[in-house]
């Protein structure tokens, strides 16, 4: 008897390893199925991120000439403090552009605002110690 039990001993143990290597296996299928979940997952972001700054690109080409035309008319209205403000905001919105082939266009464009805003500067600078 000592024999047979030692029999069904090993057959149990023998069938507990064999559902033992199958919920492994099981579990390993499902780390992998997660695996690849999360990184569509991150795929989607990366692209949900492109778009949402495309779209934000698109919305500031719309409002960009009228700001750019607002800051250069604060400028030549001597109106210095809002100038430099629009400036740093048309700066800000100038990363926006970093995709789109106009970038190259606007950076010059705020180069020129900058520049203008600059000369107005020192002209004032000027006048006011003599």
């Amino acid at each position: 008897t000592t024999g047979r039990d030692l029999e069904r001993m090993h057959q149990e143990t023998l069938r507990g390893r064999g559902r033992l290597a199958t919920v492994l296996s099981d579990l390993r299928e499902a780390d992998d199925r997660k695996r690849s979940g999360l990184t569509g997952l991150a795929e989607i972001d990366a692209v949900k991120s492109r778009v949402e700054t495309a779209y934000s690109a698109l919305r500031e080409v719309g409002s960009w000439d009228r700001k750019v035309r607002d800051c250069d008319q604060m400028v030549h209205s001597n109106n210095l403090t809002a100038a430099l403000a629009q400036l740093s905001s048309l700066k800000g919105v100038l990363d926006a552009f970093r995709m789109l082939p106009e970038y190259s266009k606007k950076e010059e464009q705020l180069g020129q605002l900058e520049e203008s805003l600059l000369t107005v500067t020192r002209r004032r600078t000027r006048l006011a110690f003599e």
